[in-house]
């Protein structure tokens, strides 16, 4: 279990690196299993389709984004820096942890605005974020639209 769940981790490194410098359109099951080191079959093994497999790759991207933010969030209850300065805080911590991998940040992009997002895995994502919204909905007034 341990040698397949290494190998997914892989295809999903993989499929991030593709997407990120041949663009959605260019990403086939061929180049990404050629880039992790596997047969193309493997993936097949680990993901049920190419589909699944740039989900999971999306998903994985918003648990990291989500931790970061996580971790960050108690910036907002110090009492020293103003609210403003609170929020500029959090705002450059989680500017700096996108930059930190640019091939990340442009497949997050790439995914995101593209219509395999909207019908495979944009609902799971907006799942994914509700209790994080709601941590942070106080922040926000109430005619501001945080869904």
């Amino acid at each position: 279990m341990e040698q397949k769940e290494s190998m997914r981790l892989k295809f999903i490194k993989s499929a991030v690196h593709i997407v990120a410098t041949d663009g959605l359109d260019k990403t086939t099951t061929k180049l990404i299993a050629a880039d992790a080191g596997f047969n193309e079959s493997y993936i097949y093994r680990c993901f049920k389709n190419k589909e699944d497999l740039l989900a999971k790759a999306f998903y994985s991207e918003d648990v990291r984004f989500a931790h970061h933010i996580q971790n960050t969030l108690p910036i907002m209850k110090l009492s020293g820096p103003t609210w403003e300065e609170r929020c500029f805080l959090l705002w450059k911590s989680c500017w700096n942890f996108i930059i930190e991998k640019p091939e990340d940040c442009r497949f997050y992009i790439r995914y995101y605005y593209s219509a395999n997002c909207k019908e495979y895995a944009y609902n799971r994502h907006l799942d994914f974020y509700k209790p994080l919204i709601e941590k942070v909905r106080f922040a926000f007034r109430t005619d501001v639209n945080v869904d």
